[in-house]
């Protein structure tokens, strides 16, 4: 998979308007871009996806994670995942919000996982999957990390989940990623109009020179 493509300004100008361009490129603001091509995903059984992805630019994000799905139709798990200050773009060391439905629920996790390490951060939050209606719901998943705190929210209508917690053990990441994985055990699920927004601000802990960058469809 390769990686998102890095903005010049002129490319910058003609992607986002000469507004979005100059709050962009003011420190401390840094834009990783509106994502207004929204993308549907087949998956099957056993598949993991990543939808979108965005190079960062600062430590402190907030990453808008958008998609449609009916979780009262699926018969098995289905992941709807947002890697945060992820080491690389395929994963590696990261924190991950994750929207899933498993025993008649709908559980938001936070978690972290480095090396082969994973650890729970706060905790689990549930609604009974009777809850949401057995229809097609737009789902907007939010999660931002400044400093060490760390919240994540899971709306759709009237649901609405929330984790939070404190933990500094991955301090940066160049990567932000929507991610969807299909249980083993399904067959086929099909998430649409998925998209991924991202904001971040403040200055990376390395000295790399990093344009601003859309977040950009995985293909």
């Amino acid at each position: 998979m390769s990686r998102s493509p890095r903005l010049s300004r002129r490319s910058l100008l003609l992607a986002v308007g000469v507004s979005g361009a100059i709050m962009a490129m003011t420190p401390g603001i840094a834009v990783a871009g509106a994502d207004d091509s929204f993308t549907d995903v087949e998956l099957r059984a056993g598949e993991s996806i990543d939808s979108h992805q965005a190079s960062t630019l600062g430590p402190d994000q907030t990453a808008t994670s958008r998609f449609t799905v009916n979780f009262r139709s699926l018969d098995v798990p289905l992941y709807a995942n947002v890697y945060m200050r992820s080491a690389e773009s395929t994963g590696g060391d990261r924190y991950t919000a994750a929207l899933f439905n498993k025993k008649d629920a709908l559980n938001l996790r936070l978690y972290k996982r480095i090396g082969k390490e994973v650890t729970t951060l706060g905790r689990i939050a549930s609604i009974p999957l009777t809850n949401l209606p057995d229809a097609e719901a737009a789902w907007t998943v939010v999660v931002s990390t400044q400093g060490g705190r760390l919240m994540v929210t899971a709306e759709s209508g009237a649901a609405k989940l929330t984790v939070q917690a404190d933990d500094t053990s991955i301090v940066d990441g160049e990567w932000v990623v929507q991610n969807f994985y299909l249980s083993k055990t399904g067959s086929t699920a099909t998430i649409r109009r998925t998209g991924l927004d991202q904001t971040s601000g403040g200055e990376r802990a390395d000295a790399a020179d990093r344009d601003e960058a859309s977040s950009t469809a995985v293909s």
